[in-house]
Protein backbone atom coordinates (compact mmCIF):
# COMPACT_ATOMS: atom_id res chain seq x y z
CA UNK A 1 0.00 0.00 0.00
CA UNK A 2 1.37 3.40 -1.04
CA UNK A 3 1.99 6.69 1.56
CA UNK A 4 -1.04 8.40 -0.40
CA UNK A 5 -3.23 4.86 -0.34
CA UNK A 6 -2.79 4.67 3.55
CA UNK A 7 -2.44 8.54 3.93
CA UNK A 8 -6.31 8.82 2.25
CA UNK A 9 -7.73 5.59 4.18
CA UNK A 10 -6.61 7.55 7.66
CA UNK A 11 -8.41 10.34 6.32
CA UNK A 12 -11.90 8.04 5.26
CA UNK A 13 -11.85 6.24 8.07
CA UNK A 14 -11.78 9.35 10.36
CA UNK A 15 -14.85 11.13 8.57
CA UNK A 16 -16.25 7.56 8.40
CA UNK A 17 -15.84 7.91 12.68
CA UNK A 18 -17.36 11.37 12.66
CA UNK A 19 -20.57 10.71 10.77
CA UNK A 20 -21.26 7.17 12.04
CA UNK A 21 -21.30 8.76 15.84
CA UNK A 22 -23.25 11.76 14.32
CA UNK A 23 -25.74 9.41 12.36
CA UNK A 24 -26.03 7.52 16.33
CA UNK A 25 -26.59 10.22 17.70
CA UNK A 26 -29.03 10.83 15.75
CA UNK A 27 -30.84 7.61 15.38
CA UNK A 28 -31.09 7.68 19.49
CA UNK A 29 -32.61 11.14 19.26
CA UNK A 30 -35.10 10.42 17.23
CA UNK A 31 -36.28 7.27 19.84
CA UNK A 32 -35.72 9.80 23.04
CA UNK A 33 -37.89 12.42 21.33
CA UNK A 34 -40.02 10.19 19.47
CA UNK A 35 -42.50 11.65 16.92
CA UNK A 36 -44.34 10.34 13.61
CA UNK A 37 -41.66 10.07 10.72
CA UNK A 38 -38.28 10.55 13.45
CA UNK A 39 -37.55 7.23 13.47
CA UNK A 40 -37.90 6.90 9.93
CA UNK A 41 -35.78 9.84 8.68
CA UNK A 42 -33.02 9.30 11.08
CA UNK A 43 -32.44 6.36 9.51
CA UNK A 44 -32.62 7.17 6.03
CA UNK A 45 -30.00 10.31 6.99
CA UNK A 46 -27.96 7.19 8.17
CA UNK A 47 -27.54 6.63 4.50
CA UNK A 48 -25.82 9.54 3.88
CA UNK A 49 -22.80 7.65 5.69
CA UNK A 50 -23.09 5.07 3.79
CA UNK A 51 -23.09 7.06 0.05
CA UNK A 52 -20.05 9.28 1.45
CA UNK A 53 -17.96 6.00 2.06
CA UNK A 54 -18.79 4.30 -1.28
CA UNK A 55 -17.90 7.69 -2.93
CA UNK A 56 -14.64 7.73 -1.33
CA UNK A 57 -13.36 3.93 -1.65
CA UNK A 58 -13.36 5.61 -5.68
CA UNK A 59 -10.35 7.49 -4.49
CA UNK A 60 -8.46 5.21 -2.76
CA UNK A 61 -8.39 2.73 -5.74
CA UNK A 62 -6.87 5.94 -8.07
CA UNK A 63 -4.61 6.98 -5.45
CA UNK A 64 -1.61 6.09 -7.39
CA UNK A 65 -2.83 8.08 -10.32
CA UNK A 66 -0.54 11.32 -10.98
CA UNK A 67 -1.63 13.95 -8.95
CA UNK A 68 -3.30 16.59 -10.67
CA UNK A 69 -5.16 13.41 -12.43
CA UNK A 70 -6.40 12.66 -8.76
CA UNK A 71 -6.77 15.47 -7.56
CA UNK A 72 -9.20 16.17 -10.79
CA UNK A 73 -11.18 13.05 -9.29
CA UNK A 74 -11.33 14.10 -5.90
CA UNK A 75 -13.24 17.18 -6.92
CA UNK A 76 -15.19 14.65 -9.10
CA UNK A 77 -15.75 13.09 -5.95
CA UNK A 78 -17.71 15.86 -4.13
CA UNK A 79 -19.69 16.82 -6.78
CA UNK A 80 -20.94 12.92 -7.04
CA UNK A 81 -21.55 12.71 -3.70
CA UNK A 82 -23.79 15.92 -3.32
CA UNK A 83 -25.54 14.67 -6.68
CA UNK A 84 -26.05 11.32 -4.47
CA UNK A 85 -27.26 12.58 -1.75
CA UNK A 86 -29.61 15.24 -3.40
CA UNK A 87 -31.24 12.26 -5.00
CA UNK A 88 -31.40 10.54 -1.77
CA UNK A 89 -33.31 13.40 -0.02
CA UNK A 90 -35.36 13.83 -3.15
CA UNK A 91 -36.11 10.59 -3.75
CA UNK A 92 -37.38 9.77 -0.21
CA UNK A 93 -39.21 13.10 0.12
CA UNK A 94 -41.54 12.22 -2.95
CA UNK A 95 -41.85 8.34 -1.78
CA UNK A 96 -42.43 8.69 1.55
CA UNK A 97 -44.19 11.91 1.43
CA UNK A 98 -46.03 13.48 4.62
CA UNK A 99 -45.00 9.77 6.61
CA UNK A 100 -41.72 11.53 7.63
CA UNK A 101 -40.64 14.38 9.71
CA UNK A 102 -39.14 16.61 6.83
CA UNK A 103 -37.50 19.03 9.18
CA UNK A 104 -35.95 16.10 11.45
CA UNK A 105 -34.89 14.66 7.53
CA UNK A 106 -33.37 17.90 6.51
CA UNK A 107 -31.68 18.77 10.18
CA UNK A 108 -30.44 15.31 10.29
CA UNK A 109 -28.75 15.22 6.56
CA UNK A 110 -27.09 18.14 7.38
CA UNK A 111 -25.70 17.17 10.73
CA UNK A 112 -24.14 13.48 9.26
CA UNK A 113 -22.76 15.48 6.18
CA UNK A 114 -21.07 18.47 8.06
CA UNK A 115 -19.88 15.58 10.70
CA UNK A 116 -18.46 13.78 8.11
CA UNK A 117 -16.70 17.41 6.33
CA UNK A 118 -15.37 17.70 9.84
CA UNK A 119 -14.08 14.27 9.97
CA UNK A 120 -12.33 14.44 6.33
CA UNK A 121 -10.49 17.88 7.27
CA UNK A 122 -9.40 16.40 11.04
CA UNK A 123 -7.99 13.44 9.29
CA UNK A 124 -6.16 16.08 6.36
CA UNK A 125 -4.72 18.18 8.65
CA UNK A 126 -3.48 14.91 10.65
CA UNK A 127 -1.42 14.14 7.15
CA UNK A 128 1.94 15.59 6.74
CA UNK A 129 2.57 14.78 3.31
CA UNK A 130 0.41 13.54 0.64
CA UNK A 131 1.57 14.82 -2.28
CA UNK A 132 5.47 13.18 -2.49
CA UNK A 133 8.42 15.44 -5.06
CA UNK A 134 8.10 12.72 -7.73
CA UNK A 135 4.16 13.80 -8.09
CA UNK A 136 5.18 17.06 -8.35
CA UNK A 137 7.18 17.20 -10.81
Amino acid sequence: MSASSKNLNSMFFSAIRYSAVAALGIVIASFIWSAPGRIVAALFSAFVVIIYFLTSLVFVKFSRLQAFTFLALVQLGYILKLLFVALLVIGVLNILGESIDRDWFRYSVLIVTIAWLAGEVRGFLKIKYILSDEDIS
